[in-house]
């Protein structure tokens, strides 16, 4: 069985009536895909007693998944051949390091991309898992295009949804940044809460406004919808986080 964003929001409303941990209390593991699981929402499953294990693509060639080590996703080097390059230098990065993916199809089956650039911005290891896995392992950190600058501080929606995760209301993590350019005056979010926690949103607006001033010392230009609304905006399988005013 296999969740993805949207499911995992779902099962946290549907927690308020039912006993997840009976629900699921037959699963051993339970896979996820489609995009990162932030903390907060890792421990609500683990709090049910179920074991996640994320996996994804590794740049569009071949799949990558999470062990029972939880560290990183093994890569199928038998079906890709991987590079992680610097963004401003394009020279490889050694291990530890933060590049982008490149990635070349070694599988007649998959379109032949050859040195694709997927805009993936991620770390590697080539070290062995302590699993007894020698492939390569990535940890996901985003999108190129996710990368902004607002008067003068790094942003990625990472560190937006490390402070929203801090708010009771919005723990889950819906939210999207809307983005008008590399370089940013404002920040504005569109932030997703449980309508049965919230009461009072003006001070829901300040307590989260006050959260992102502490991750990032930015003032942010706050929507707040509630996560049925925001979720109501995605077009895909998974919440977009950034997206065009």
């Amino acid at each position: 069985m296999t969740l993805v964003g949207f499911t995992a929001v779902e099962l946290l409303e549907l927690s308020k009536s039912v006993d997840i941990k009976q629900v699921f209390s037959c699963f051993k593991v339970i896979g996820f895909a489609g995009e990162p699981l932030g903390v907060a929402m890792r421990e609500r499953f683990a709090a049910w007693g179920i074991e996640l294990l994320t996996w994804s693509t590794a740049g569009d060639v071949a799949l990558c998944f999470e062990c029972l080590e939880h560290d990183g996703l093994h890569m199928w080097e038998d079906t890709g051949f991987f590079e992680v390059l610097d963004v401003e230098t394009g020279r490889p990065v050694e291990d530890g390091g933060v590049g982008e993916l490149i990635s070349t199809s070694l599988c007649n089956s998959i379109a032949p991309l050859v040195r694709y650039r997927t805009e993936d911005l991620v770390r590697v290891t080539r070290e062995p898992c302590a699993c007894g896995r020698t492939h390569m392992r990535q940890w996901p950190l985003g999108r190129l295009g996710d990368l902004m600058v607002v008067r003068g501080v790094s942003v990625t929606p990472g560190e937006v949804w490390r402070a929203l995760e801090t708010v009771p209301e919005t723990s889950a993590g819906v939210f999207q940044i809307v983005k008008t350019g590399t370089r940013m005056e404002q920040l504005k979010v569109r932030v997703g809460y449980d309508a049965s926690q919230a009461t009072d949103l003006a001070d829901l607006r300040a307590r989260v406004g006050a959260a992102i001033w502490s991750r990032l010392v930015i003032e942010a230009d706050l929507e707040l919808l509630t996560t049925g609304e925001l979720l109501a905006r995605s077009t895909t399988g998974k919440i977009q986080r950034v997206v065009k005013e």
